[in-house]
Parts: structure tokens; C-alpha cells; sequence
């Protein structure tokens, strides 16, 4: 049986800023990931592409993460028997990426949550090394991110809805 990718809900997201973008992944990173609707994103340098727009490099979130946002990327499919859940973005591919600010709010899948155990009003940080969020300790002097408004099954996906802060 096959695995569905996740998905992602961007409804209450007001003025968006979509980028687009291309994932890069290190040379000294042997085991790349496939990244899904919903991953948490650091968003690089502009890069020169044959496409003629501007593209920036996305990569895994670090310590010094400032500039981030997350992989909304619309399948556009020739096949009529594929959906969303099946798109996902191999390394050197480009995609559609979503900066995300200040009051939005988005469903993605529990996936991109590296702690499973949150609940409504946790407050969430960038996980280093990762393409994900991570509930943030409350004796931890970092900043939030986000906050969990809501945990839910959204279209048959563990999803959790965020607020960025």
C-alpha cells in the first residue's frame, strides 16, 4: 500500500508571500529527504536559474535560521489518477514556497511536528537540522514561532492548525 505525502491547508493566510524555490542539500548530506507539503524550510540566497525568475535555495533549518517558511507546492499533474498526495520534491527540484508572517495560519500534517505529544496553545521553534517545528521547552529562552491552535484530521491526515507569531 502506498504512503499518502502530506498535505497542507493555507486558507487563513492573508497576503501571501510565495517564493519560488529550489531544494539544496549539502554534499556532506548522505541521506536526503523527500520533502512534503508542509515542511518547515530555511530560505537561502538567490540563485540563477534557466527559468528566468527569482529563485531561492531552501534548505534545512539551522540554529542561525532567521528567514523561513514552509513548502506549499501545488501538484500540477498530467495523470488524472494522482492528487495532492502523491507530490513530494526531490533534491535539485523546484518548487512553490510560502514565507510565512506575523498572525498566519496553516494546517500541515503532525509530520512536520517532531514532538507528538503537543496540545492546543503549545508554543512552537524551527528544529534544527530538520525540516520541522519542535514543541519549545517553557524554561527555554528562544522565541516561539508559533502557537498549536488546533489539533484535527484534516481530509484523512493527522494535521495540526499553527498561528505564526
Amino acid at each position: 500500500m502506498k504512503k499518502d505525502k502530506a498535505i497542507i491547508q493555507t486558507d487563513k493566510v492573508k497576503n501571501p508571500d510565495v517564493l519560488t524555490g529550489k531544494y539544496v542539500v549539502p554534499s556532506e548530506d548522505t541521506n536526503p529527504i523527500n520533502l512534503e507539503n508542509g515542511a518547515v524550510i530555511n530560505i537561502g540566497e538567490l540563485e540563477d536559474t534557466e527559468y528566468g525568475r527569482d529563485t531561492h535555495k531552501i534548505y534545512k533549518v539551522t540554529n542561525d535560521t532567521l528567514d523561513w517558511g514552509i513548502v506549499d507546492d501545488p501538484a500540477t499533474m498530467y495523470d488524472e489518477r494522482l492528487d495532492e498526495r502523491d507530490y513530494e520534491v526531490s533534491p535539485g527540484q523546484i518548487c512553490r514556497c510560502r514565507r510565512l508572517k506575523k498572525g498566519d495560519e496553516v494546517t500541515i500534517s503532525l509530520l512536520h511536528i517532531a514532538d507528538k505529544s503537543i496540545a492546543v496553545k503549545d508554543k512552537l521553534q524551527l528544529k534544527s537540522d530538520s525540516f520541522q517545528f519542535e514543541k519549545l521547552p517553557t524554561a527555554d529562552a528562544k522565541t516561539p514561532v508559533a502557537e498549536v491552535l488546533e489539533l484535527w484530521n484534516y481530509e484523512g491526515q493527522d494535521s495540526v492548525t499553527i498561528k505564526v507569531l
